[in-house]
């Protein structure tokens, strides 16, 4: 991950992404659009469900 800080906010966030996807499977949440929201110290995510169930995520980036 040390080219991590290297790239630029677009790159890391599409970085991050898939652990939010991850994150949404081991919650038990099925199929999911996420929206990022914001993208700072960390990723905000809103979540739509298939079943119309609306959630935030946060991935919180390392060292922050």
């Amino acid at each position: 991950m040390s080219d991590f800080y290297q790239s630029t906010p677009e790159q890391q966030a599409a970085r991050i992404e898939p652990l939010a996807q991850k994150a949404l499977h081991e919650w038990g949440i099925g199929t999911a659009e996420l929206e990022l929201l914001k993208y700072r110290e960390n990723a905000v995510y809103a979540i739509t469900t298939d079943k119309s169930e609306k959630y935030a995520l946060r991935v919180q980036r390392e060292l922050h």
